[in-house]
């Protein structure tokens, strides 16, 4: 799935037009409009307090929300999966927004005045198991001697590329992203005589 996409479909517009243009689609709007607003906070610019309403909101609505959602499905439909989303991305969800809640107060607690939620991507990730991916070819189940060879390739090489064609945003162009970063000062610039 395209994130811009998802973007797009998932968005403050849809989910009005929704409301105002098809009965009966007050549920579709709100998951819609939750998912809206998911977006916003995630790539918010910062958050300077522990008590910060998008982090209450996060841990207080969205996550109760999918929770809810799943208990419901389990309860009152068991054995029909295909009423939540895929239990691999429901999980991710839940999983990546419990810890950016967790880590954003760890932060503040330590003494930093802000933390931008933007920058806690995913990409370095999807760019490395895109990079697995293209190791593996055309493997669509590598045993563990296939998945070992592909995790040592690209840790010893050091090479990640952008994948063409993924979802991420993580792009260096012609450099390696595990480049290091040195502390060593810039040479300064010489002045022109006059």
């Amino acid at each position: 799935m395209r994130v811009s996409l998802a973007k797009d479909v998932l968005s403050y517009e849809v989910g009005k037009s929704l409301v105002y243009d098809i009965s009966n689609s007050a549920g579709t709007s709100e998951f819609v409009l939750l998912f809206d607003r998911w977006f916003n906070i995630v790539t918010s610019h910062s958050i300077s307090s522990v008590t910060d309403e998008r982090l209450l909101w996060l841990k207080n609505v969205f996550i109760k929300y999918l929770e809810d959602w799943q208990n419901e499905v389990h309860t009152k439909h068991p054995g029909e999966h295909k009423r939540l989303m895929a239990t691999p991305t429901l999980i991710g969800l839940m999983f990546t927004t419990r810890n950016m809640v967790r880590l954003v107060i760890r932060l503040l607690n330590a003494g930093h005045k802000s933390v931008a939620l933007k920058v806690l991507t995913q990409d370095v990730l999807e760019a490395t198991f895109g990079s697995l991916r293209l190791t593996g070819r055309y493997s669509r189940n590598p045993d563990v001697a296939q998945a070992g060879y592909s995790i040592t390739a690209v840790c010893q090489r050091k090479i990640i590329k952008m994948v063409k064609g993924a979802n991420t945003t993580y792009a260096h162009g012609s450099l390696n992203p595990w480049t290091t970063v040195c502390e060593d000062q810039l040479p300064k610039r010489k002045r022109k005589a006059k």
